[in-house]
């Protein structure tokens, strides 16, 4: 038989051997791999959800994929949640530990052809379904203090600090709905956070919740003291939206600190510490009595 002629067939063109554009047939076969091992996963784990008008909680949450982010998206879903009350929070609570796409599916879709590129579902990380079931826990019409507990629980266990953060503040409101106690105790378990960031939003709300919580004043002093360190610290708790996997961990993507984020939390932080006064020691009083001065003597007459 004759060597077949490098003209294949429109129905093979795209994986002919003799196609100059390997990288892209490599792709094509890739997604389609993709593809099928995603439709098999979801017929096997597909599990009865709470519906709203038709559609299940995870077309509410998901929508399309490629609108992840649309507003208009959000806010549907936002109905939705609300909608379906404390039904929907198994849903959420579920989603705070979703694994999301992994780095590789990020490159797989990059490099798969544009025709075949449609057929595959939108990229998500595991960090951005995170922050989304977050975003609806703290739109959340009302929550109950079990659910409030749970959440408190779940919250050190996110992987990014700046969800750390979020997580803590959506406690601390839905907290004051019902009891102070998970907030403080979520506070006082993350002042032994990784992130120096995390550390100082918890001392913050510690002190603010119970001023007789001291444990904090180290890193409230530190951090009220120290601008570089304070500028490090809330660039960690600032979350950047449709990072691929670990990308909150590249150094060089961090954003510098707003001066009016900044701003806000010295004196959040200068309030901290006059709340804690009465139940410091000498020596930290003196600590703040020798910083006021330094600050003083700055400032000149």
């Amino acid at each position: 038989m004759k060597a077949r002629s490098r003209s294949c067939d429109a129905s093979a063109a795209l994986f002919c051997a003799h196609s100059p554009d390997k990288p892209a047939r490599f792709g094509v076969l890739l997604g389609l791999a993709v593809i099928i091992i995603i439709g098999a996963s979801a017929l096997l784990t597909a599990k009865k959800e709470p519906t709203y008008k038709n559609k299940t909680l995870s077309k509410w949450f998901y929508g399309q994929k490629n609108d992840f982010f649309a507003e208009s998206k959000m806010l549907a879903a936002d109905d939705a949640i609300n909608a379906l009350g404390t039904n929907a929070l198994p849903f959420l609570f579920a989603n705070l530990s979703a694994q999301g796409d992994s780095a590789l599916y990020f490159r797989i879709y990059r490099l798969t052809p544009g025709l075949f590129r449609t057929l595959l579902p939108y990229p998500i990380s595991g960090d951005d379904i995170h922050w989304m079931a977050l975003t609806h826990m703290r739109s959340f019409s009302s929550m109950p203090s079990n659910a409030v507990v749970k959440l408190s629980r779940l919250v050190p266990g996110l992987s990014n600090p700046a969800l750390r953060t979020f997580g803590l503040q959506i406690v601390q409101a839905r907290a004051s709905e019902v009891a102070a106690a998970p907030c403080i105790m979520l506070c006082q378990d993350l002042l032994a956070d990784p992130s120096s960031g995390v550390q100082l939003v918890a001392a913050i709300m510690l002190a603010q919740l119970d001023h007789t919580q001291t444990k904090g004043f180290p890193i409230l002093i530190a951090a009220f003291t120290n601008q570089q360190q304070l500028d490090s610290a809330l660039s960690s708790t600032r979350y950047r939206l449709q990072q691929p996997p670990g990308g909150w961990t590249n150094t060089s993507a961090a954003m510098p600190p707003v001066v009016a984020l900044r701003q806000a939390t010295q004196r959040a932080i200068l309030m901290a510490l006059e709340q804690l006064q009465p139940n410091l020691d000498d020596q930290q009083k003196a600590l703040i009595r020798g910083y006021d001065s330094a600050s003083a003597g700055k400032r000149g007459p």
